[in-house]
């Protein structure tokens, strides 16, 4: 069964158009196809779904925590059942500049 986060990432997130980037790599790729030998891919293809893989977990790592922080500004926020924008707003504020 899928994890609620993946699933939740998989809602929200939108990757970064990166063209330039997106380029370069592919034009680096077929470099490397052209310059070296058979093995020496399959390592270099290793290395890179070894990378993507800690990519993708450190991804998901950084959604849920930025999802657990939403949820407690949110359970803060609304505790008493009602919110007082202003006045929560400033204590939020002061929150953030204690932690600093």
């Amino acid at each position: 069964m899928e994890n609620t986060m993946q699933i939740l990432m998989r809602r929200f997130f939108t990757e970064p158009a990166c063209a330039e980037l997106r380029e370069e790599a592919e034009h680096n790729h077929q470099q490397l196809r052209e310059l070296l030998s058979p093995e020496d891919r399959k390592l270099v293809l290793r290395l890179v779904d070894a990378k993507d893989t800690l990519h993708n977990e450190t991804s998901l790592a950084a959604f849920t925590c930025g999802f657990r922080v939403a949820t407690e500004i949110y359970k803060k926020v609304f505790a008493n059942g009602t919110l007082s924008e202003k006045s929560e707003t400033c204590r939020l504020v002061s929150m953030e500049g204690e932690q600093k």
